[in-house]
């Protein structure tokens, strides 16, 4: 009898940590996304946001909530945005369009409807979290990316020396070689990287031209894993950097949003 306790304890404890960082970015790099446009932002419209976030007192900080949407995916009171965080594409498409959306919804359609909820209301947290953490998924390659192996889920790699696959490589595992676990510092340090050129560039276009950029990356990720590139530090500092680059753009993207909403002229 002890034995199979064990053997389920066991058992239990694997599934959790099999399946814990299965999300955008995993926990960590969504809060470094969200750290990044708070750091971009003026002090009146940071403190425009943590007013509302006083409503949520389950977190320290506007960043630490971002992970909220991801936190509540075993509550099914919130099955309905379960399809929000990413968006599928034919393997032969180039460009990603809201019509790619499926009946349920997708990362695409889910952005706009959180503008429409923080339009009608500026102290909706929960449209707020939502928001910065779409425009987190957007920026994720491999959720924007397949249904026939749900987004590289089933795509099987090695990572130094232990069984993966891509979406969770993309996820943390890319992003956890990189320093990702030192969120904040990292988070700064990307920052401090953007020119005032790369900020005015990133903010422009629409959320499925942005869709559109991380399928260009997904499509170059694909065309290596065909052609079975090994996982190794080259892949890790020419990915790590793009990648990195992909959350820099997210944190650009998401700051201007803030500002939309919490900023002077609100």
């Amino acid at each position: 009898m002890l034995q199979r306790q064990l053997l389920v304890v066991l058992l239990l404890t694997f599934s959790a940590v099999a399946t814990m960082p299965a999300w955008a970015y995993g926990f960590n790099g969504h809060k470094a996304v969200c750290q990044i446009a708070y750091e971009l932002l003026d002090t009146d419209t940071q403190q425009a946001i943590d007013e509302v976030m006083q409503q949520q007192a389950a977190y320290q900080s506007f960043a630490e909530a971002c992970t909220w949407p991801d936190d509540i995916k075993s509550n099914h009171d919130y099955d309905w945005a379960g399809s929000w965080h990413y968006i599928n594409v034919a393997r032969t498409q180039t460009q990603v369009s809201m019509q790619d959306c499926d009946a349920d919804g997708c990362v695409l359609s889910a952005i706009p409807e959180m503008q429409a909820r923080l339009r009608a209301d500026h102290s909706d947290w929960q449209a707020l979290l939502f928001l910065a953490h779409f425009i987190g998924d957007l920026h994720q390659p491999l959720h924007v990316s397949y249904a026939n192996d749900r987004g590289g889920n089933r795509a099987a790699i090695e990572f130094r020396g232990k069984a993966s696959n891509l979406h969770s490589l993309w996820d943390w595992q890319l992003l956890q070689a990189r320093g990702i676990d030192q969120w904040q510092q990292f988070a700064s340090n990307q920052r401090q990287q953007i020119t005032a050129e790369q900020r005015q560039q990133w903010q422009q276009g629409t959320p499925s031209e942005w869709a559109t950029e991380s399928l260009v990356l997904t499509r170059q990720v694909y065309a290596d894993y065909a052609n079975k590139r090994p996982v190794d530090d080259a892949y890790v500092a020419e990915y790590g950097a793009q990648l990195e680059q992909k959350m820099r753009q997210a944190g650009v993207r998401l700051a201007q949003q803030l500002t939309v909403f919490y900023g002077h002229s609100h």
